[in-house]
């Protein structure tokens, strides 16, 4: 891959998975420009045309996609894997230890499944993506079970881990600790405090002063 051809990153700032592209690519010291763009299905509620060239490269309309000159590639996890393998600069985005770079996997993973589908899909679709972007109200229901019942699990999941470790893999910062982090801020911006997880709350305040993650702290 020609690596003088220019990055474009396409989604909208405000999702995590478009964030954790975004930390990685600062972590890898790569420039890139940033097309915001609404998901596919969003487009097409509001009836807004659906840009020619983001079609042709994500056919299936997944985003974040990540453009490299004529090709592209979607999906957030599968972007920082290729960006790990494709580009030496910068700082490594998992750990070379197998056992340490399965954990650094499984906690990227939990945070793209099982926690995005509480965060994400029920809470931060219900308060902010609604409301905000398809003039549609909150269903309440919804998001008092996941705040109360679905989310406290996983919250004291996480907040035993972090007790116990500086760092989720490796002891060093990985898209282990972004892929989780990137989920709690969407979580703070749909109006959820993490403020009862003391260790969790110490954990993500300390990680966020990462200057990977100032572009989309701003």
């Amino acid at each position: 891959m020609n690596h003088a051809e220019k990055i474009v990153l396409w989604g909208v700032k405000g999702s995590p998975y478009v964030q954790k592209v975004m930390v990685a690519l600062a972590e890898k010291n790569l420039a890139y420009e940033h097309r915001q763009i609404l998901p596919k299905s969003i487009l097409m509620l509001r009836d807004e045309a659906i840009p020619d060239e983001f079609e042709r490269l994500s056919p299936l309309g997944k985003k974040p996609m990540l453009q490299n000159g004529d090709w592209g590639i979607a999906d957030s996890a599968v972007i920082t894997a290729f960006l790990e393998r494709e580009f030496l600069s910068g700082k490594k985005l998992y750990p070379d230890n197998s056992k340490e770079y399965a954990k650094a996997l499984w906690f990227e993973r939990y945070a793209d499944t099982t926690l995005t589908d509480i965060v994400y899909k029920k809470i931060f679709l219900q308060n902010v993506i609604k409301p905000a972007l398809l003039n549609q109200p909150t269903d309440h229901t919804i998001v008092e079970k996941a705040v109360l019942i679905e989310l406290p699990p996983m919250l004291t999941y996480l907040d035993q881990i972090v007790a116990k470790n500086e760092w989720l893999a490796d002891q060093r910062f990985s898209m282990a600790d972004v892929a989780i982090i990137v989920q709690l801020f969407a979580l703070k911006k749909a109006g959820v405090s993490i403020d009862a997880w003391k260790n969790l709350k110490k954990y993500v305040d300390r990680v966020a002063q990462q200057p990977s993650f100032s572009n989309i702290l701003n």
